[in-house]
């Protein structure tokens, strides 16, 4: 049955975000395209968005579905979207809103369709984790409530939990799957895009991480973390086109120190989403320090006007949730921020490998 309230939800999702693409291309470009070519193109790309949504939700319902047989679906996506956007072109040129120039290039036509269509995709899943993410939480809300109910139990109920929100960033995905699809991708896209080729192994090498299996104490090397984080900036900055204003620092002797994965690339994440990173005057300062006996993790940006509140949300109640399950009280966390900055400094201890 149709839920009005969650299509209400989407359109006026749309709605907020098909307006901001049309504020930021008029504002770099000067001018927008006619009204039956945006009607065209959102139309193709909201139905490549739903399509991808429809077979995440379909093919990952069922267990013992072969990973397999999911390349031959991606890449049946991408030619339907090939396919689509080939012939919306056609149609656009034979009614003259388009000029028959826009398909002298072939090159630079798979090249953005390419770009377009793996950026709706990616929407698509970010909307899918979203989604599955209520249920990981009621879980571990679940197993939180059997701890307190059972002191005896609390060593192996707070391993329990670690696994699990661990596994969140996991999302069960099948590694050979996803580095095959990149793999494909890549052999394609660097032909056409030196830079974009670039993007796509580093999203290769970032996923491999992400997907690693840590130490039975469920902690990772500190190298590997502070690598992810060097690909994490630079994968952004190709997106930005090399305008971020970021200054990253690590010292000390950081060989063999383990730590929680993805507990300082969490806290990173925060700084991209709310901070203004393209004031030269204002970079964004992040810094690791390991001492003697704890690490020291800091962060000053300086805020977005468009969106100043960094404390809240999902990402760093995980944070906070992690630290305590794994380090009790022997963790500091200090942030002190005012309407134009943010400061954050973490000290944790650490283990040796």
């Amino acid at each position: 049955m149709l839920n009005f309230k969650i299509v209400r939800i989407h359109l006026i999702g749309w709605s907020i975000f098909i307006s901001y693409e049309l504020l930021v291309n008029y504002t770099f470009q000067g001018h927008l395209s006619t009204a039956l070519d945006m009607v065209g193109h959102y139309l193709l790309n909201i139905t490549i968005f739903y399509l991808h949504y429809i077979i995440l939700e379909q093919f990952l319902s069922y267990k013992n579905t072969s990973w397999n047989t999911a390349i031959p679906l991606v890449l049946s996506e991408l030619a339907i979207y090939f396919i689509l956007k080939y012939l919306l072109y056609l149609l656009l040129i034979k009614i003259q809103i388009l000029d028959m120039n826009v398909l002298s290039n072939l090159s630079l036509f798979i090249m953005t369709s390419l770009w377009r269509a793996l950026y709706f995709i990616g929407l698509s899943t970010c909307l899918w984790f979203a989604i599955v993410t209520p249920r990981k939480n009621k879980v571990i809300a679940n197993l939180q409530n059997i701890k307190l109910n059972h002191e005896l139990e609390k060593e192996i109920l707070e391993k329990k939990i670690l696994n699990i929100e661990n596994s969140f960033f996991k999302a069960q995905i099948n590694p050979h799957f996803l580095f095959n699809i990149l793999g494909f991708i890549y052999n394609d896209v660097a032909v056409v895009s030196r830079n974009s080729g670039e993007m796509i192994m580093i999203l290769s090498d970032m996923m491999r991480y992400a997907l690693s299996k840590p130490h039975e104490d469920n902690l990772v090397l500190l190298n590997s973390e502070i690598e992810y984080i060097e690909n994490y900036i630079e994968i952004n900055t190709y997106r930005f086109e090399s305008q971020l204003n970021i200054q990253f620092s690590y010292n000390g002797e950081i060989e063999n120190i383990r730590i929680l994965p993805m507990l300082l690339v969490t806290i990173l994440e925060n700084v991209f989403k709310y901070g203004d990173l393209r004031d030269a005057t204002h970079p964004a300062i992040i810094s690791i320090v390991a001492k003697s006996d704890y690490l020291s993790f800091i962060v000053k940006n300086k805020k977005n006007r468009l969106n100043r509140v960094i404390k809240g949300g999902i990402g760093m109640e995980n944070v906070i949730n992690r630290l305590n399950l794994q380090y009790g009280e022997q963790y500091k966390l200090n942030i002190v921020e005012d309407e134009n900055e943010y400061n954050l400094e973490l000290l944790i201890p650490y283990k040796y490998d």
